[in-house]
């Protein structure tokens, strides 16, 4: 039903997708069936990046551990793969990986 209303959304405005919200939807709405359709392990993927993320640290440092726990707690058993960001990033773009973190905005 929501893909059905999205879809007339986009014929009655073909420049919708530019407005910022639509994206932000259909990315949650494609996610979230996803993550519906699939089993209960979600792969993710991270990078070296102490203290907040690292195969050496302790859980893998603190985000690792926070992101774990977070799925644990929706229910979601988190395989995390550690790999160069760039080799990551791109590996998420093919949807290899559910997601890659953390990430912040520099300047």
């Amino acid at each position: 039903m929501i893909a059905m209303q999205l879809m007339q959304a986009y014929k009655d405005s073909p420049m919708l997708w530019r407005k910022p919200g639509f994206c932000t939807v259909l990315l949650f709405w494609l996610v979230c069936n996803w993550v519906i359709a699939s089993d209960k392990d979600l792969y993710l993927v991270t990078g070296d990046y102490p203290p907040f993320s690292g195969i050496q640290l302790p859980q893998g440092g603190m985000t690792t551990e926070i992101t774990v726990k977070a799925f644990k707690e929706m229910g979601y058993q988190a395989q995390i793969d550690y790999q160069p960001w760039k080799r990551g990033f791109t590996n998420t773009r093919k949807l290899l990986y559910f997601g890659t973190f953390p990430y912040v905005k520099d300047s």
